[in-house]
């Protein structure tokens, strides 16, 4: 293993204890409070914040003002998507699995709630659905993903 992976590997298991250490009380507030964010939504999900702190923090450590903008940076750094021809599948792939889980449940006859969001109302979730994604992978994808990749393949990686 050369140094670089070597070094990796200490902020790597630093970096995963403190998303675990930073979750802890996402987890104790929704144990103690019954309050959903959204129906169904307890409040222990604000929990995926967790991995951006984490990675926030672990940049600042290592790298300071500098490489917390780098990483910041990073959530929208479209140049680093090659070829550009994934674009579309990348936007276009959860939508289209959540109509086709639909279409195949309607098929098989499962039962299925209508449904009582309003358009309005599920364009206005994007937002907040969007920066809770932005959260998970700017620490995952962000931070970890290139040490993770310094040590093992890009499919073992996959599994972390």
């Amino acid at each position: 293993m050369h140094r670089a992976a070597a070094s990796a590997g200490g902020s790597l298991a630093a970096f995963f204890f403190l998303v675990f250490v930073l979750s802890i009380p996402f987890y104790v507030a929704g144990s103690l409070v019954k309050i959903q964010l959204l129906p169904g939504l307890p409040v222990s999900a604000l929990a995926l914040v967790s991995p951006a702190l984490a990675a926030s923090i672990m940049t600042w450590r290592e790298k300071r003002l500098a490489g917390l903008i780098a990483l910041l940076k990073r959530s929208f750094d479209f140049h680093r998507i090659k070829p550009k021809s994934w674009l579309l599948p990348m936007l276009l792939f959860m939508p289209c699995a959540t109509v086709l889980e639909y279409a195949v449940m309607r098929a098989l006859d499962f039962p299925l709630p209508e449904p009582r969001v309003s358009l309005q109302r599920a364009l206005l979730l994007l937002v907040p659905l969007f920066a809770a994604a932005l959260a998970e992978e700017l620490g995952r994808s962000g931070y970890a993903i290139e040490r993770l990749e310094a040590r093992w393949t890009a499919l073992a990686s996959g599994f972390y």
